[in-house]
């Protein structure tokens, strides 16, 4: 099934990724022996009141939070950046004082990776 973005869902060892992108990084961190994290939840505004009306917290969900060298590394396999994206990310900037990183291919991941590790 493909969502409005063309990405197919895709399941591999019983987990459910949105896309062909993020199920085939998840292998390749699996390859790597990361110990990984999916889709970790972040709080970036809690839910109010307004008058009478409850307004929802606001939250992002990451595809996966790595551990490398003693240092939490939050992945997000991205294709197309919405703009829904683009606020939480700013959001997730400014709440948790780190950032995100966006990996549009393997190729771009195993870049990332490979800096990351000599560091």
């Amino acid at each position: 099934m493909q969502t409005k973005y063309k990405a197919s869902k895709v399941v591999v060892d019983d987990h459910k990724f949105d896309s062909k992108l993020e199920a085939n990084i998840y292998k390749r961190i699996k390859e790597l022996g990361l110990v990984v994290e999916l889709q970790p939840l972040y709080l970036l505004q809690d839910k109010f009141k307004f008058g009478k009306k409850t307004i929802r917290a606001i939250t992002y969900t990451a595809d996966f939070k790595l551990n490398i060298n003693g240092v939490d590394y939050i992945l997000d396999a991205k294709g197309l950046e919405t703009q829904v994206f683009k606020i939480k990310h700013k959001l997730f900037l400014k709440t948790y004082n780190q950032d995100i990183v966006i990996v549009k291919s393997v190729k771009g991941f195993n870049e990332w990776y490979e800096k990351v590790k000599k560091a």
